[in-house]
């Protein structure tokens, strides 16, 4: 019986690592900064042949992979859009006054019963 491939296409058809959530984009960072296969399958704690396995792929792929890895490099650069800033701002913002409630409460005594015992 074969064995199964370490790298394959996840649901949103981009190649990871069998069994993981680890894209192949995201050893290409740490491949092309020129880490070790051993420091990066040591911050994903993986097996380093699965590192190996991904850096075969990277190479025998990079024409393919390319393309959209530098389209998120774009995007990262880029940011977040503002419409996305907003929202990061007004839910920071309804976080904020929702500690003050709470804080409020407990100065005033009118916290809940596990605070209060």
């Amino acid at each position: 019986m074969p064995e199964e491939p370490i790298i394959r296409l996840n649901g949103n058809n981009t190649p990871a690592i069998h069994g993981t959530r680890l894209t192949v984009y995201a050893i290409m960072d740490y491949y092309f900064r020129g880490r070790s296969p051993e420091f990066i399958a040591n911050l994903f704690s993986i097996p380093s042949e699965e590192v190996a396995a991904a850096q075969d792929y990277i190479n025998s792929h990079m024409a393919e992979l390319m393309p959209p890895y530098q389209r998120m490099l774009e995007r990262d650069r880029q940011g977040d859009p503002p419409e996305v800033r907003a929202r990061y701002a007004e839910s920071h913002a309804r976080l904020m006054a929702r500690k003050e409630e709470v804080e409020r409460r407990n100065r005033e005594g009118t916290g809940n019963a596990r605070a209060a015992g």
